[in-house]
């Protein structure tokens, strides 16, 4: 299960734990830690799906901000998408009642 991150005390990075009682490396600055038993708590499954929620979440926030037109364009693909397969059923249909007609 994972564990609640730690701040590195050499940098004030975030230290991601795997395991408690483990040593872990600062991913920043490269310091060596070790976190004893009892001195970190480990996360509950409802604490990991609200920060993955908050991921989530922070993640479309940036897109919007890295792409504010994001929205219309997936809207004007998904309309042309849509109209190039009603023109190609149509052409089908017209072929086929064509084709009746004869």
């Amino acid at each position: 299960m994972p564990v609640a991150p730690l701040k590195c005390p050499q940098c004030g990075g975030t230290i991601e734990l795997q395991s408690i009682g483990e040593a872990a490396k600062c991913a920043y600055c490269g310091t060596q830690h070790s976190v004893p038993e009892g001195s970190a708590r480990q996360l509950t499954p409802e604490e990991i799906q609200a920060r993955l929620t908050e991921a989530r979440l922070h993640v479309e926030n940036m897109m919007d901000v890295m792409m504010p037109n994001r929205r219309k364009i997936t809207f004007a693909i998904t309309a042309f998408i849509f109209i190039v397969a009603a023109l190609v059923i149509g052409g089908i249909l017209v072929a086929i009642t064509t084709a009746f007609r004869h």
